[in-house]
């Protein structure tokens, strides 16, 4: 068993383990330095990359009702 494949990618947590047999001294190890990971962290990294004019675009979509009514928007 090498650590890299009970690692967390992402935070090098210990991933949880896929049977009793699994737990051996060198993975407590790892768990007492790295700790447990606590999931979801390949849903950080895989997250789509977002066009920053749509972010924007759809800022200002939101903003300008409330501006339309006169009301003062601090930014």
């Amino acid at each position: 068993m090498g650590n890299e494949s009970v690692l967390c990618p992402v935070c090098r947590g210990v991933l949880p383990a896929s049977g009793k047999g699994s737990y051996t001294a060198v993975r407590g190890r790892l768990i007492v330095s790295n700790g447990y990971c606590a999931g979801g962290c390949a849903e950080v990294v895989e997250q789509p990359v977002v066009d920053e004019s749509q972010v924007r675009t759809q800022e200002m979509a939101r903003t300008r009702p409330v501006e339309a009514l006169g009301v003062v928007v601090a930014r």
